[in-house]
């Protein structure tokens, strides 16, 4: 499929990542984990760098376990090694964020996060069933999405993996982003 995106005559893609399909998903996880590290908190805009270098700390932080160390070996960079990426990775976060409209805030505390965040908002719409919190993870996947009927509630985050998303809360015709971020201090003790 990677192949076949790159070669596509109307488009495609200008890279892909191909993961082992003789692996279990937790490796991959594990790898794109340590490749969007790679680009967000080491800021390493070189694709071929982050990919190489995520690989490495994959393979380095379990070096005896071969059903990680085989897919980590297989897992395939497709396109050019030296691309580099031409904007902060954030920003697809961050260009979704509109600044909060008088009629319409949303906060959430503390942020960031570990295990839980308390959501709040206020409107000056009617409170009731017109009010709904979206939660995106930063590719724009819809992680969670809820009625909201009260000023503010806890969204326990313990199983969300540590990134960065956005909220978005939808109260009768107004609406409103907020940017969350998700650190595990397990994984930061690491």
């Amino acid at each position: 499929m990677s192949e076949y995106l790159l070669e596509a005559p109307n488009g495609g893609s200008i890279a892909n990542v191909a993961y082992c399909p003789c692996g279990v998903t937790t490796t991959s996880q594990l790898l794109y984990k340590e490749f969007l590290n790679t680009m967000f908190k080491d800021s390493e805009h070189c694709l071929g760098r982050a990919f190489f270098a995520a690989k490495c700390s994959v393979i380095a932080g379990n070096p005896t376990n071969d059903t990680i160390y085989g897919p980590a070996v297989l897992w395939t960079l497709f396109g050019d090694p030296a691309l580099r990426i031409k904007h902060h990775v954030g920003s697809g976060i961050e260009e979704n964020l509109k600044p909060q409209s008088p009629g319409c805030r949303l906060s959430a505390v503390p942020n960031p996060c570990d295990a839980t965040v308390r959501l709040s908002f206020s409107s000056s719409q009617q409170a009731g069933n017109c009010s709904r919190v979206a939660i995106y993870n930063a590719c724009g996947r819809l992680i969670d999405s809820r009625a909201v009927r009260a000023s503010s509630f806890d969204l326990r985050t313990s199983s969300f993996p540590a990134g960065v998303y956005l909220l978005r809360l939808q109260a009768g015709t107004h609406t409103t982003t907020n940017k969350l971020v998700v650190h595990h201090q397990a994984a930061l003790a690491r």
